[in-house]
């Protein structure tokens, strides 16, 4: 998707992450002199982190499922075209915790949306817009699933929303993104989970810094 600059995207269930992962790509990056924008889904704007707060807190039955994806889906459009796309624009790297692939996980395997009105939500609100490159941290449903849990007891989180799902909703997710990967891999970095947090980031850095090579993106 890029413009002048490179739009990366974390992906991966509930535990396996992600979040810290952007957080410290996002500082080795800087480190480098490169001018880097995290930013994260739904959320991003002023705007759409009010969606979040609609989308991620209270129970599962909350809203209709269909209800979420047009949310989530307002919230996207309103980052795409008030954040990331100016930043791509100035050429920046912009590193989002989350993306579509999310959308297709949750609400279409995990909720049962309908795929191709997911597909043709993202192409009328969003251009069809696709990450120069997703890293997907995977691993096994439930240990991820029990850190996640494990964190929310600590902080007092009240974003549990999907968390609070039954394993065969996290089981379809996880199956989704994997299969969302397998079938673009060049799309794709696939990373083990379950690896040392500083093995992870440096797998991950390292393809970053080869696909910034290609592009020949220079530091700020």
């Amino acid at each position: 998707m890029s413009q002048n600059g490179l739009f990366l995207v974390f992906e991966g269930g509930d535990g396996s992450g992600k979040s810290s992962q952007r957080d410290i790509l996002v500082e080795r990056l800087k480190a480098r002199g490169l001018d880097v924008v995290p930013t994260r889904e739904p959320g991003g704007t002023p705007f759409a982190e009010e969606i979040r707060d609609l989308l991620l807190r209270g129970s599962m039955d909350k809203m209709h499922p269909k209800t979420g994806l047009g949310l989530f889906a307002a919230a996207r459009a309103e980052h795409l075209e008030t954040l990331v796309y100016p930043h791509l624009a100035a050429g920046r790297i912009v590193i989002s915790d989350r993306f579509v692939d999310s959308t297709f996980a949750y609400q279409g395997s995990g909720e049962g949306c309908s795929m191709e009105t997911i597909a043709a939500l993202h192409r009328e609100l969003c251009d069809d817009a696709q990450a120069d490159l997703t890293i997907l941290l995977d691993g096994p449903v439930r240990t991820l699933l029990e850190r996640a849990l494990g964190r929310i007891a600590d902080t007092g989180s009240l974003e549990d929303r999907f968390e609070s799902a039954d394993i065969a909703f996290h089981e379809r997710k996880a199956q989704c993104y994997r299969d969302r990967a397998a079938a673009a891999p060049e799309r794709y970095l696939v990373v083990d989970a379950l690896q040392s947090i500083e093995a992870i980031a440096d797998q991950i850095e390292a393809a970053v810094l080869r696909l910034i090579e290609n592009r020949r993106i220079a530091a700020a």
